[in-house]
């Protein structure tokens, strides 16, 4: 299969790059994909940021009422997307409505987590577009490291289209509307910036990176120790110090507010709702809180294991070190079975590997790419809720009409449920894959396909 694509892809790809700007075609091409699909909302998650922005105008910022419940890295830029809309849009309206003719959807399995309250097609355009905008800068980031590490052009512009039009990352960009490349893209230009030598920036955007989605503190261990031990000892103390400082200062920058008003605590609230249960919890919701818990603590055990055993190797393989024990950490993080959104910081690792160093890593991708087409949209009718209420593309009553035939069953099991497991067992096999590789790679399995780049 991946061969098949690859004599499909190999003339577009030639194509692009025997262009005079052949960058900037790609970027262009990325645009226009989120463009089009952009009016494609699952509602229930970017209805959120509807609320947000109602607050904000309001007047209560992001924590005195509910509806944000992340650190406000994110909802700084909801907040500079509302500012900029008064200015752009001042007639802008409404932000959502409750769609009567989608009420229906609300009575199913809330694992599903539907809504009929639909965001307008002007605010999907707005709140979608900074996620664009990081998109594009995190498959320019992947081609930058993948055309240092190979020298490659092709192998680089083919880093940048699996890392901009990957599936899921598209999915959580313009279906979710989650700010997870945000996580990525910092700190990918941690990464970049360190290798550059301005190490105060890079801890800039490593706080910046942990604090939108924490995944990357898995990652803090084999950071420190890959700065402390990439140069001679002198530099290296300085590095660290200009990166603990960038760091407190981004952190001070980011979380000042929230202390003045007195909101800290719920700047990290999301961490103590998953962490804990309530009083009306199954015994089965226990034993999920607090194996997440256990899962993550003995990452960090395997996080600072790895920086360790990486501190023992020569200086100039010192990059190449920090980038495997980086990308093992982000698939294993993914063990723990995550939401398609939280897979996105490990697709940039995923694809680097994939174009510099080991083909099979494709497969992993392709996977991937297959389960979040099933996974991602498998709320399908109530994806087109937004296109149908707010334009004549399609009427509500024929997305709906969608929506309650994936209710029709199979053996007992909704259209819609094996939609989703099948999904959700195919991204896990992805994850699962790609450590298998990994293993191999590192001498630990004799898989039988030949390593291939």
């Amino acid at each position: 299969m991946i061969d098949l694509l690859r004599k499909a892809a190999d003339p577009a790809v030639d194509r692009i790059l025997r262009m005079e700007h052949p960058l900037l075609i790609a970027i262009l091409a990325l645009v226009i994909v989120h463009l089009i699909l952009m009016p494609f909302c699952i509602e229930y998650d970017i209805n959120y940021w509807s609320y947000v922005t109602r607050n904000i105008r309001a007047g209560y910022g992001l924590y005195e009422l509910d509806g944000y419940y992340y650190t406000p890295v994110w909802g700084y830029v909801i907040s500079f997307v509302n500012m900029v809309s008064t200015y752009l849009v001042p007639g802008l309206g409404l932000l959502s409505v409750r769609v009567f003719g989608a009420l229906g959807i609300e009575a199913i399995d809330p694992t599903y987590f539907t809504t009929a309250t639909t965001v307008s097609l002007t605010f999907a355009y707005l709140i979608k577009i900074p996620l664009m905008v990081s998109n594009i800068v995190m498959a320019y980031l992947v081609h930058w490291l993948v055309m240092d590490a190979t020298q490659s052009r092709r192998k680089a512009m083919v880093a940048f289209f699996l890392t901009g039009l990957c599936p899921i990352i598209i999915g959580t960009t313009c279906l979710t509307g989650m700010p997870d490349t945000f996580s990525a893209t910092f700190i990918l230009l941690t990464i970049i910036l360190v290798r550059k030598d301005y190490p105060l920036i890079a801890g800039m955007t490593f706080a910046a990176a942990v604090l939108t989605k924490f995944f990357p503190v898995f990652l803090l261990p084999i950071l420190i120790v890959w700065v402390i031990f990439r140069k001679s000892r002198a530099d290296s103390v300085r590095d660290l110090f200009l990166a603990l400082v960038g760091a407190v200062v981004m952190a001070a920058i980011i979380l000042l507010p929230a202390v003045l008003e007195g909101n800290l605590m719920e700047c990290f609230a999301f961490i103590s709702d998953r962490a804990s249960t309530g009083g009306e919890s199954s015994i089965i919701d226990i034993i999920v809180s607090k194996s997440r818990v256990v899962f993550y603590g003995a990452l960090l055990i395997v996080s600072l294991i790895l920086a360790l055993k990486m501190r023992k190797a020569p200086q100039g393989l010192m990059d190449g070190r920090m980038m495997s024990a980086s990308f093992l950490m982000m698939v294993l993080c993914m063990m723990y079975p995550p939401a398609p959104q939280y897979v996105v910081v490990m697709i940039p690792f995923l694809v680097y590997f994939a174009a510099a160093e080991d083909g099979r890593y494709y497969n992993s991708w392709l996977i991937l790419a297959v389960s979040a087409f099933l996974f991602v949209a498998v709320t399908n009718g109530s994806v087109l809720m937004t296109l149908a209420e707010w334009t004549t593309v399609m009427s509500v009553d024929a997305a709906m009409g969608l929506f309650d035939w994936y209710q029709n069953t199979l053996f007992g099991v909704t259209y819609m449920d094996i939609q989703y497991y099948v999904g959700g067992a195919l991204q896990y096999i992805g994850i699962a894959s790609a450590l298998l590789i990994f293993l191999d790679g590192a001498g630990l399995l004799r898989l039988k396909h030949r390593k291939t780049v």
